[in-house]
């Protein structure tokens, strides 16, 4: 997951972020659409809610609710 780099210092004071890295999920602060300009990206699923980022990138666009259901297990559509 990526995020602004001051929400990104905010959510390490917070308990859910361990809770968050405990489930394999890595936060960075890097720019998504430089993050997917990275070769060794092209091997993994992208989703975004992002027109800007599925539009310069190879990311798939789903809406917010779509990506939670995936997040929580429930099927995608």
């Amino acid at each position: 997951m990526t995020t602004a780099p001051d929400v990104l210092v905010k959510f390490k004071q917070t308990p859910k972020y361990e809770e968050l890295l405990a489930t394999g999920v890595k936060v960075a602060s890097i720019c998504p659409l430089m993050y997917t300009n990275n070769p060794l990206t092209k091997v993994r699923r992208i989703m975004t809610s992002s027109n800007k980022l599925r539009t310069y990138s190879i990311a798939r666009y789903y809406k917010d609710q779509e990506i939670l259901n995936y997040l929580v297990g429930k099927a995608v559509n």
